[in-house]
């Protein structure tokens, strides 16, 4: 039988592209190769009868070429705050293991570690939105500023057919590093990116 689920929340994300992250368009990420995190925070959810409100997640993910060539490599992290079942219930979304967008990612990656209950932080609130992970490492965002005048800008990216999410608030890393084993990602003044997610399966 299949499994039931579905959360609204939010997408949070920070990787080594340039603004925008050409990644959203097709194209191959800014230095040829992909590495970031991809957290998720939720307001509302249910796995199974598992309430999943109120708790977040985070997989640190590197792929050596575009995502879709694959080969990549995750580490899962979820939040445990609320208890060791809705944590396990959000990890099987993040993971890909209960299908949906996630699922893809999963096609994409050799090596899958966790998910690992623990605690993850996350705040939605534009360019002032954070998430972190204790004892591994942390995502702070900023506005993206005009070089020249220092005004701050506030692009989106709109993706009618998108995968995650159909548009996404666009800004800059202001504070990005995590390390967990032989991982580590670390990439202040790069992509930034929220937003709203509403997904099931």
């Amino acid at each position: 039988m299949a499994t039931t689920w579905n959360l609204d929340g939010y997408y949070v994300m920070g990787c080594n592209c340039d603004y925008g992250c050409p990644c959203n368009f097709n194209a191959r990420p800014s230095p040829g190769h992909c590495e970031g995190v991809m957290g998720f925070t939720v307001e509302k959810g249910d796995y199974e009868g598992v309430d999943i409100s109120g708790i977040s997640a985070l997989a640190m993910v590197w792929w050596p070429a575009a995502i879709h060539e694959g080969n990549g490599r995750t580490i899962i992290f979820v939040d445990d705050s609320k208890g060791k079942d809705k944590a396990e219930a959000l990890g099987k979304i993040i993971a890909g293991e209960a299908g949906g967008p996630m699922a893809i990612f999963r096609n994409t990656w050799s090596k899958i570690e966790g998910p690992h209950a623990t605690k993850v932080k996350a705040t939605v609130n534009g360019k002032d939105s954070s998430i972190s992970v204790e004892g591994v490492g942390g995502l702070a965002f900023d506005s993206i500023k005009n070089p020249v005048t220092g005004a701050e800008g506030f692009p989106r990216v709109v993706l009618p057919q998108g995968l995650l999410t159909n548009e996404l608030e666009q800004f800059t890393t202001k504070e990005f590093s995590f390390e967990s084993g032989d991982m580590s990602v670390s990439f202040p003044g790069k992509t930034a990116q929220v937003a709203k997610i509403a997904w099931s399966g």
